[in-house]
C-alpha cells in the first residue's frame, strides 16, 4: 500500500503487482503493477492478470506454460524480484543496488 498524502481526502493507493513465470524453473516472463485509490476491486485485478498474462503469452508463446502471483508493492522496498520458488510459490527478492536495472 503506498499512502499518497497530497490526495483530497487523503486517500490511499493500493497496488499489488502480477509477477508472470515459468512454474517449472521459476524464471520471470514480467510484472506489471495493479493498483486503485481505496480497496482493489476483485474483478478489475481479474481482468489486468488476464490481460497480462495474454500480454506475455505473446511475447514468450502460446504454448509456454505461464503461472502468476500476486505480490504486494509494498514487498519491494528496495528490492526486486530474482524469481519465483517453483515448490512455495514464494517471490524470491534480491536488494536493489545503486545500479539495479530490471531485465526485459
Amino acid at each position: 500500500m503506498i499512502r499518497l498524502p497530497d490526495l483530497p481526502g487523503g486517500d490511499e493507493m493500493h497496488a499489488v503487482v502480477i509477477v508472470a513465470f515459468d512454474p517449472t524453473t521459476g524464471e520471470i516472463h514480467g510484472t506489471f503493477v495493479h493498483g486503485s485509490l481505496g480497496d482493489i476491486e476483485p474483478s478489475a485485478l481479474e481482468l489486468s492478470e488476464s490481460r497480462f498474462r495474454a500480454e506475455v503469452a505473446d511475447r514468450v508463446g502460446a504454448d509456454a506454460v505461464i503461472a502468476a502471483i500476486r505480490v504486494p508493492l509494498s514487498s519491494f522496498t528496495s528490492t526486486w524480484i530474482d524469481r519465483v520458488d517453483p515448490q512455495t510459490l514464494e517471490p524470491l527478492f534480491r536488494a536493489a543496488g545503486p545500479t539495479s536495472i530490471s531485465r526485459p
